[in-house]
Order: structure tokens, then sequence, then C-alpha cells
């Protein structure tokens, strides 16, 4: 489906232009707010380094605050073009809902550098519909410049720079002359020459310049900038932007918020109060409750529902096996009440039922798995009669294809699990239909995973599952690098294609990613690699958000408290690690 921009943008280059721009929103009827993020300017040195600036996340936030559409532009040179193209990355991780490439004269003849940047970005999962292309209004007369190949990437539109500084400040052209050559002639007829000859043609959303530059700065007064609303009027755009917040005369803002935008035709609409769509209940959290009876599992403090605003999924094990001090009859209380807390908060819970909820006679020591099995299915059914209604869903068995987990799961063969799991969703489903059954989390590499599933499937006779659950721990999210505690074992975008694509029939959930640390003392110090973490994270949500919203429907971070492997967005004394804490709940609220 394609995306169509409806409303009224601002450009700004720094960081006070951005509080101005949102200060200044309301009278000027704006919508959306362009922040520039990004550039490869020249250092004393001489030398030109791409940066993504400091400010860029925290301008994020602020635009979203004000209830605005964030897009972010950067200014693009292409001598450097992968890390230009990390730029691109690291503003979609941010949380802007699109990005504008401003390609001016310092790309003249770049056309393999751009092709460079186009692979990259699209390799590494940019949605081409939410990149956009800045372009010279008379489009025809910039050959050199790589339009045609940054086509491919910039499929969210072209956004011609129809600024009135192609006349001089002291010119004796009128200004509805003026506004005819640049809108008419240049912008749209040049739109429509130089597009017919592609394969693709993007949308269009004009930006207004209303200043003069030369010889000397000059803003437009309102009778010099409503004949250019005029000549832009007779084209009914769906979106239009102004640059720059601090290049309009506040005399403008009237006019500004008069114009009467053209009507959106079908597509997806980022308009007022618009964020990436994301599916309910998309966000998930594990947790480890355990009774304060119990000092000696290191009770951890659940969350409360005010502090979990915005989370969908609860997730945790129904440790009955391990408190041998508790009947079932108290644990399932005591697990109800966590239940029904979150429940009444509209927080889902995703319930794991294994060996830490019924040992049995444990066959992984002793043998006789069909008895294990037999007795396992009767305790599940219980389970699920008990909290029909109330518990969304559960997942059987945890890391049953991990071989080394020792303390961590139990590992059963695929003939085994298959043993397992189809009774015990039986069982489940036969109490309580409107329950869900997650595969439990696998967390090999992704065609290891795959092929476990597969293996377990073809065992079954029947396939009640609804999701599979999925731990790609170690998979790393484009232009993030390595960080301790965490070995890079691939690519999260190659992991999630194999996967989807060798599961093309039911969706992924991930169930378990995080960055396990396991010493506290490193994990509570917020030097050790807070921050690197945080953009982990962003990056994590933003690349599932990106491409795999409609398969992999639910992500679960692990963990709340670092008393769960360090792993935490608290820390042991259940203060927030900023900014992980942060970017969590940026993710699942979509706001700071």
């Amino acid at each position: 489906m394609s995306i169509i921009l409806s409303g009224k943008g601002v450009w700004t280059v720094t960081a006070e232009h951005v509080t101005q721009a949102t200060q200044q929103a309301e009278p000027m009827g704006v919508t959306h707010v362009l922040a520039k993020v990004g550039d490869t300017p020249e250092f004393d040195n001489g030398v030109r380094r791409t940066v993504y600036y400091d400010h860029a996340a925290s301008a994020r936030r602020q635009i979203s605050d004000a209830g605005l559409v964030p897009l972010a532009w950067i200014f693009m040179r292409l001598l450097h073009p992968e890390q230009e193209a990390q730029l691109i990355l690291r503003a979609f991780a941010d949380g802007y809902q699109g990005v504008i490439l401003d390609v001016e004269d310092q790309c003249d003849g770049k056309h393999d550098q751009a092709q460079r940047l186009v692979e990259y970005a699209i390799s590494h999962g940019v949605d081409p519909r939410r990149v956009y292309n800045c372009s010279f209004p008379n489009i025809d007369g910039h050959s050199d410049l790589p339009y045609t190949t940054l086509n491919t990437l910039c499929q969210g539109g072209l956004m011609p720079m129809a600024y009135s500084i192609f006349y001089r400040s002291d010119t004796q052209v009128g200004p509805a002359d003026q506004a005819e050559t640049v809108i008419d002639e240049w912008t749209y007829a040049q739109y429509e020459s130089f597009y017919s000859a592609l394969t693709f043609k993007p949308a269009m959303y004009p930006a207004l310049g209303p200043f003069h530059e030369i010889p000397e700065l000059r803003l437009l007064t309102a009778n010099e900038f409503q004949p250019w609303l005029d000549r832009l009027a007779a084209h009914e755009p769906t979106f239009f932007s102004l640059y720059a917040i601090h290049t309009i005369d506040p005399s403008l803002y009237p006019l500004i918020r008069g114009f009467a935008l053209g009507e959106p035709a079908g597509g997806e609409i980022v308009a007022p109060g618009w964020e990436m769509p994301k599916q309910p209940d998309r966000y998930g959290i594990n947790l480890a409750p355990h009774p304060p009876s119990q000092p000696g599992h290191s009770p951890h403090r659940l969350p409360t529902v005010e502090e979990l605003e915005g989370v969908g999924w609860a997730r945790f094990v129904f440790k009955d096996s391990v408190l041998p001090d508790m009947t079932l009859e108290e644990s399932l209380a005591h697990y109800g009440e966590i239940v029904d807390a979150y429940r009444a908060a509209g927080i889902k819970t995703l319930m794991i039922l294994n060996w830490e909820s019924f040992w049995g006679h444990g066959p992984w020591d002793h043998g006789d798995w069909p008895r294990y099995t037999r007795e396992f299915a009767d305790y599940v059914r219980g389970v699920a009669r008990r909290f029909r209604g109330r518990v969304a869903a559960y997942q059987i068995w945890n890391e049953g294809d991990n071989e080394h987990g020792a303390g961590t799961s139990i590992y059963v063969e695929p003939e085994t699990y298959a043993s397992i799991l189809l009774p015990a969703v039986r069982a489940i489903k036969e109490e309580d239909d409107e329950a869900l059954v997650v595969f439990g989390g696998v967390c090999g590499g992704a065609q290891a995973n795959v092929d476990y599933v597969r293996q377990t499937r073809a065992l079954m006779d029947d396939w009640p599952i609804d999701a599979v659950g999925m731990h790609p721990y170690g998979q790393y999210p484009a232009g993030i690098a390595e960080i301790p505690h965490l070995t890079m074992f691939g690519q999260l975008r190659d992991y999630l294609h194999i996967v989807t694509q060798g599961l093309p029939d039911i969706p992924i959930w991930i169930t378990e990613i995080g960055v396990p640390i396991d010493d506290w003392s490193l994990a509570d110090d917020s030097d050790y690699h807070w921050d690197e973490i945080g953009e982990y994270l962003r990056a994590v949500y933003a690349e599932v958000e990106q491409r795999y919203r409609e398969r992999v429907p639910v992500v679960f971070w692990f963990a709340w408290s670092n008393k769960m492997r360090g792993s935490g967005i608290v820390d042991t004394r259940d203060e927030p690690k900023e900014p992980i804490y942060g970017a969590f709940f940026e993710a699942v609220r979509g706001v700071s």
C-alpha cells in the first residue's frame, strides 16, 4: 500500500528551530516538522565526517510530544555512501516517520555513490515508501545529479525546492510571474516530463521557500507570498512544506493556515496525530514473579500497571514445581492475582508451562516420556480450566531446542516435543477455546529454528498452534556495533527473513530478545554500555516495525529487572536504567 502525506510541514535546521516550530505550529496550521538530523560537514582538520546530530532523538520526542508528525532530513554529499545510509537507519530507529534526502549540487556526478547508498539502505531494511527526494524544481536541468538512481529508494515522494531564491531580492519580476515559472513551468511540468521516462513516479509534495537570498536576505511579505500559494493551490497538493521556520515572516502564518489542501486518494495517510501503525498488543516484557515467602529466589518486585502503561503483554513462567512449600492451589491463587491485576489494566499474559510448572517424575533423568506427556497434559488442563478467560496465551516448554542449556532449559528432541506439545495444546483448547498457544521459544540460529519447528510439526497429526516463539539473541540490527556480553551471530534482518520465509503460514513471536549481562554489578553500572544497549533496543523495534509488522506481530523484551540475568530495564534496586528504560517505553508508547 502506498503512503500518502497529508498536511503542512515546516523545515528546521537546529534544535532551537525545532522548539520554534513546535511553538508556532498552531498559528501556522502546521502538522509535520521536518528536522535536520545529519550531514557530512568539514572539520577543522579539513576532513569531512558523516555526523548524526546529538539532538536528533530528543528533537523527535519534542515533535511527537507536541502532537506533530516527525520527519527527518539529511543534507546529502555522497562522500561516504554507506555511512550516509546509516543516518537514514538511525533516524528511523529514533522514531522519525520518514526521511528526506536533500540532494543538491554537492552530489553532481555521483551516480555510483548513489547506487551504493540505495543498495545499502534497502538491504538493511529501509522502507522506500518512507524516503523522500528533495530536488531542484527544474529537475530536467540537473541531469548530472543522481535523481534517477535515487528513485529506487525515494519512493515516498518528491519534494522539489520551489523557492523564491531563484530570483534576486531586487528582481523586477512580479511575484505572480515568479510563482508561475517556479511552480508551474519548473516544479510540476518538469516533474511530469522527468518521471514519464521512469518506471516509478513518486508523489509530489512541493517545498516553498518564502524568501530571497541575493544580494541580501529578504523575507516575503504576505502580499508577495499569496501568489505563490495561489499557483500551488491550482495543483491541489495533499501536502506541502516551507523552508524554513526561521525564514518565514509571521505575517504569512494566517495564509499558510488557511491554505486548502487536496484530498488524498487511497493509501495509508500520514496526517496529524499519525504514528507508524502498530498492531494491537504488540509489545511485551518478560517478568519473573516469585512469592515473597521464597527469599532464596531473589524476589523480583513486579512492575505496577501504571509503570507498564502502553505494554500489551506480560510473559512469565508458572513456577509451581520449583516452589515446594506451596500447593498447586496456592500457586494458582498467587499467579491468578498477578494475571487479574494486569488483565484489569488491559495487559495480557503469556504464561509459560514447562518443567518448572510440572516436574512429574523427571523423565529427562529417569526416562518414560510417555508417562510424563500424559501427566503433563492433565496438569495443563487443570491450569487452563482455572485460568479460562483470564490468561490470553500459553507457551508450552521453553528453549527445548537448546542442547546446552543446563539450568535454563531442558532439551527435547522434536519427536519428544511433539508428544508433549500436541496433548497439551488440545487440553488448553478444550478448556479455553479463545486462548492462544505458542510453540515454545526456540533459540538456535534461524535455519536451525525453522528445521526444528518443521520436524516437530511433521510428527504431529494436527497443528493447532497459533504462533511460534523465537529468541534471536545475538542478531543485530543494521548499523549497531557489537556489545560486550552479546556475541554477534548475525543480522536481525537476515534472521527474520529466513524464519518468516521458512515458516510462511504462521506468525513469529519474538518472545525474548535483549542483552544478558549476568554479572549484576556490571549490569547495575550506568557506565557499562547502557547507551549502546538503548540504541540496540531502539534499532530492534525499528527494524521489526519497518519490515515485519505483519509477520512478527508480538515482541517481548528480556527483561524487566536486572535480577533476570542482568538484562533489565530497571536495575537490581528497581531504579530505571536510562536510556534503556526510556528507549523501551518510547517504543511501546510511541512517545518519550
